[in-house]
């Protein structure tokens, strides 16, 4: 990955998530709540957050009230887990990782499959959301599965996120975490342009990748997330 270009970016997110903060709005759920979603549901993703504050930013709540309205609409129950590890950049904010190597992958993955287990009936198959950073972590998540002793993901969706490099080693051949679904905001300034790349580099490698574009900036867009999602279920 290139890193300076990853830094300038996960700061430029930041600056973009900050300028959320401070809208007044009220949201559906709450900074406390672990899982959304019916407890019987059809189908079960784990959401990653973008980086944020110990306590909620007003955009990872309104991230949760799109989750939480789909996951209703859906039959979909999502687990919420929050990231521990304090940004490199800002240590008031938290991350899932910053270099996305596998040391960082094998250090959240135990927190973020626990949350999973507590929300879904067991060895119930799962696929996961990532959003920004979160979304970095996905698609980090999705070229590494060979090398992870974990349980994989049926399905992956990353939203607002590059990665960059492809690992050195990877190939046409190289195992990956099921399907990839992109999504990205067409005024996304921070990473429309490398999400881009990323997906043409997958696509042209024959590696299973979807792309989803809507009109809007850095955030979840309820529409899109769910024709992804709809595409997801239906395999």
């Amino acid at each position: 990955m290139n890193f300076a270009r990853f830094l300038r970016n996960s700061v430029l997110a930041w600056l973009i998530t900050s300028a959320f903060l401070h809208i007044n709005s009220e949201v559906a759920v709450a900074d406390d709540i672990d899982c959304i979603g019916p407890a019987n549901a059809d189908t079960y993703f784990i959401y990653l957050h973008g980086m944020d504050t110990q306590n909620l930013s007003h955009q990872e709540h309104q991230n949760r009230a799109v989750l939480n309205e789909l996951a209703a609409k859906m039959n979909i129950r999502i687990a919420l887990p929050r990231a521990v590890t304090a940004c490199p950049t800002n240590g008031a904010l938290l991350c899932w990782g910053w270099t996305f190597d596998q040391a960082e992958l094998e250090s959240a993955l135990p927190r973020i499959l626990a949350a999973g287990a507590s929300c879904f009936p067991e060895n119930a198959p799962f696929g996961v959301i990532g959003f920004s950073n979160g979304g970095y972590f996905v698609n980090s998540w999705f070229l590494n599965v060979g090398s992870l002793n974990h349980r994989t993901p049926f399905a992956m969706i990353s939203i607002g996120s590059d990665f960059g490099d492809l690992p050195a080693a990877f190939s046409r051949s190289s195992p990956v975490g099921g399907t990839l679904s992109i999504v990205i905001g067409k005024n996304d300034e921070v990473n429309r342009d490398p999400h881009h790349v990323f997906f043409s580099r997958l696509r042209d490698l024959n590696i299973p990748v979807k792309l989803y574009e809507f009109d809007g900036a850095h955030e979840i867009n309820s529409a899109a997330l769910e024709a992804a999602l709809r595409v997801t279920l239906l395999k």
